[in-house]
């Protein structure tokens, strides 16, 4: 690890020149946007100040930036082994930290021209124990929505406690329409996106409390600072931009995992509950925790409740399921729960329909491939989603039916399969092998590429290029491609199942090979007509 590195300031510095807010930045939830954050606060942020990068374990390349950051006297840093939680960071900075106010940042914040003078003029003329700015979130690139202008709590007396609910002001309005409307005022929390307190106040005991860490520590903190006589207050001419839809990469999939676990967020409500007497159900935390969902369901390939410690076990051919009965009790064992067997079902029974009577080039059925693959998907714990997408991703290019008449019957069986199953379709049409490295790979990505995998482990395993000899689809690099695909994502017996199967062949007599080299049907006369569909 570098030298820290220490931000020169005079023996005896004036008024003008003496920071009065220490900025520090932790790490949110992934890693790839911490340098661009970095450079857009050094660059809005003229006045005297320190700014402390206080983090945990970093991947090497973000590490080396830092520290050369630091060295250049550009920023300080404060590393801490074994902290990986915002609020525990924060903590560990604050005995240190001697300004007036300290500003607490995510990485993945953009900010705007004069947003830290605003808040401490804020604080200044209010008093506020807290301040925080109008929050918008975007991808970084295109304009931004409102994400938040000063939060509201709507508490209401309950039998054994009470219901706290969470209400963002004006959440996705158009910032133009609504800023001339907006008021400094009291509100009763911001968020830690940025979030600047007296120092006096961060420092008392429990008001960065090491219990709350995934969820609710933002209100936390409001609600402690107001306990000690600091309001917490908006200041809407100060800005800034959570780059929430800025694209993720699998390089930050763990700590993702990590910052959205379903243990650390239960945890987090318990403590918040427990403190604040709060009842911990589906009325005050309902909205947080399909948040949460919504977090590891959209930048996660597999499902959120896989356990299971064999993924990186390699599978046998014994264990690729070739019938429907096998598929459902395969998905029964493995976890997936009764709606999702039924969604499961209701799949099967469409890819049946749709593949009306086909054969794969050895002469199985086709369905049996698409519950093959999406056998092996079903294996490694993929979502329900993705398991749907594998066992129907031939729906458009094997169809006998009008294209429309596909996408109606793939839409009738969840809102987005026929949009993934689409979008899989035409990656595979363009035919492009992936220029991206797999850390840089986009969770999308990832899902296409497991179903590739799942396509090939089922044709190796089941033996179908060996008794029908026709060509393999993948090439070698491919196949390492996206065996460390599947590595990343945490499934590499998925990934050695795939290396293993390409890796050998088996003997079949040369009269007993069918010499197909597409699938078909049976047409007039018990012709073989290709099932490949006209693009």
């Amino acid at each position: 690890m570098l030298a820290h590195a220490m931000t020169a300031l005079p023996d005896h510095p004036s008024e003008a020149t003496r920071p009065r807010v220490t900025l520090v930045m932790t790490v949110r939830e992934r890693h790839r946007l911490t340098m661009r954050a970095i450079e857009n606060v050094l660059a809005h942020t003229p006045i005297p100040h320190r700014f402390i990068f206080s983090h945990g374990e970093l991947p090497g390349w973000l590490d080396r930036q830092v520290g050369e950051l630091a060295e250049a006297g550009r920023l300080e840093r404060r590393f801490f082994p074994g902290l990986t939680w915002p609020n525990h960071l924060r903590r560990a900075v604050l005995p240190e930290i001697e300004t007036d106010y300290v500003a607490f940042i995510d990485n993945d914040i953009l900010v705007s021209p004069g947003w830290i003078e605003r808040l401490i003029e804020c604080a200044d003329e209010t008093g506020a124990g807290v301040v925080g700015p109008t929050y918008l979130w975007g991808d970084g690139e295109a304009p931004p929505r409102v994400h938040m202008a000063g939060g509201i709590l709507r508490e209401t007396a309950v039998s054994g406690g009470k219901v706290m609910e969470e209400i963002h002001r004006h959440m996705d309005a158009d910032p133009g329409a609504v800023r001339e409307a907006l008021k400094r005022s009291p509100c009763d929390f911001v968020e830690y996106h940025c979030l600047m307190m007296r120092t006096a106040i961060a420092r008392e005991p429990g008001v960065i409390d090491p219990d709350i860490v995934a969820v609710l520590e933002h209100i936390d903190a409001s609600l402690e600072a107001k306990k000690r006589g600091g309001p917490t207050y908006l200041e809407p001419t100060a800005e800034v931009t959570y780059m929430a839809f800025a694209p993720h990469v699998l390089d930050d999939l763990g700590l993702m995992r990590h910052r959205w676990g379903e243990p650390a967020v239960e945890s987090s409500i318990a403590a918040f509950s427990r403190k604040w007497n709060v009842v911990p159900d589906g009325r005050s935390y309902g909205g947080v925790r399909k948040y949460v969902h919504e977090m590891r369901w959209r930048h996660d390939p597999l499902r959120r409740l896989a356990a299971h410690g064999d993924l990186g076990e390699p599978m046998a051919a014994a264990q690729l399921c070739q019938t429907r009965s096998a598929l459902i009790d395969l998905a029964h064992a493995r976890g997936y729960v009764p709606a999702e067997r039924a969604i499961l079902a209701k799949a099967c029974g469409l890819a049946i329909a749709l593949m009306d009577g086909g054969y794969r080039p050895c002469g199985r059925p086709f369905i049996n491939h698409l519950i093959g693959t999406a056998g092996v998907l079903i294996r490694y714990d993929l979502s329900v989603e993705t398991v749907c997408e594998g066992m129907l991703h031939a729906a458009y290019t094997h169809r006998r039916i009008p294209t429309e008449k596909v996408r109606e019957l793939l839409a009738t069986l969840h809102p987005k399969v026929e949009a993934r199953v689409r979008d899989y379709t035409l990656r595979n049409q363009a035919g492009a092998e992936a220029a991206k490295s797999p850390a840089m790979s986009s969770p999308r990505e990832a899902e296409v590429a497991v179903i590739r995998a799942a396509n090939e482990i089922d044709m190796r395993l089941s033996g179908e290029y060996d008794h029908s000899g026709r060509k393999a689809e993948l090439s070698a690099p491919k196949v390492e491609h996206l065996a460390a695909v599947l590595e990343m994502i945490g499934v590499a017996g998925m990934a050695q199942s795939l290396r293993d199967c390409v890796g050998r062949r088996r003997e079949v007599p040369p009269e007993l090979v069918t010499g197909l080299a597409v699938s078909y049907r049976f047409g007039p006369g018990n012709t073989l007509v290709p099932m490949v569909s006209p693009r």
